[in-house]
């Protein structure tokens, strides 16, 4: 499979949750009120963790750092 059609594949489930977010939202299966929480939640704390996890799981082996010009 080609890079890019892993690329474009991996928008799909990123996708699918704005979608479903959205369409929680328009039909009030949520109140009002839990959706800033819900917001504060995931922007200081699962996307954080997301990160972290992301960079502790990275293989890094093939990149070459060099220190100035």
């Amino acid at each position: 499979m080609r890079r890019h059609d892993r690329r474009v594949r991996g928008f799909g489930p990123i996708f699918l949750l704005i979608v479903l977010g959205r369409a929680l939202r328009a039909r009030r299966f949520l109140s009002d009120g839990f959706w800033a929480p819900a917001e504060k939640l995931t922007y200081y704390l699962r996307l954080p963790a997301l990160l972290v996890t992301n960079l502790a799981n990275a293989k890094l082996a093939g990149f070459l750092v060099t220190a100035g010009p």
